[in-house]
């Protein structure tokens, strides 16, 4: 998982931009590689919405944790990654309804779906 590695590289030294590049293509060589089911892009998902939630770019945590907890539930993840993501989801969620009046959530959000989107998580 070069791709992975090098993105909690990046995010440890606070280069998110590049981190968040990073991540997003490891998604896109898993799915390829070893089809949409392969256990490591829910693991990739999480890492980049626990990376969004430390930005405080919650709406695009919660929209990737969303992601994350359907593909769990789909494959069957171990119950031990579904609880993790849902209680990073709860927090996303909680933490997200506490900034919806900023304007901040409505122009990170869609910048966000439109590169995780182009990732082919659809």
């Amino acid at each position: 998982m070069p791709y992975v590695s090098l993105g909690i590289l990046k995010r440890s030294q606070g280069k998110f931009e590049e981190a968040e590049t990073l991540f997003l293509r490891a998604l896109n060589l898993y799915r390829e590689a070893l089809g949409p089911d392969d256990r490591n892009i829910g693991t990739i998902q999480s890492g980049l919405a626990g990376m969004y939630l430390y930005m405080e770019r919650f709406e695009d945590a919660e929209w990737i944790l969303r992601n994350a907890l359907e593909f769990h539930e789909r494959v069957g993840g171990h119950p031990d990654d579904v609880m993790k993501v849902r209680m990073h989801l709860g927090m996303a969620i909680a933490f997200g309804s506490a900034m919806s009046t900023s304007t901040w959530a409505s122009r990170s959000c869609s910048s966000t779906r439109a590169r995780y989107a182009r990732s082919a998580l659809y």
